[in-house]
């Protein structure tokens, strides 16, 4: 919670970082959190497309060549 405050997000209580289990995470917290825990965005918010953070997958070199 700490963390997440230091950068810049308002987050008041461990109870709403229980709702988040409940509920799921929040999108805008989502990158800061995977950024501090390595728990990815798919996971803390699976209703997200992430694909746009992601951005496009690179082709592995089977796709390349055929």
């Amino acid at each position: 919670m700490r963390k997440l405050n230091e950068r810049g997000h308002e987050v008041n209580s461990h109870n709403t970082i229980s709702q988040w289990q409940i509920n799921g995470t929040p999108e805008k917290y989502c990158p800061d959190i995977e950024d501090l825990t390595g728990v990815r965005c798919e996971l803390l918010s699976p209703k997200t497309n992430w694909s746009v953070l992601r951005g496009p997958k690179r082709r592995n070199r089977q796709q390349q060549v055929a």
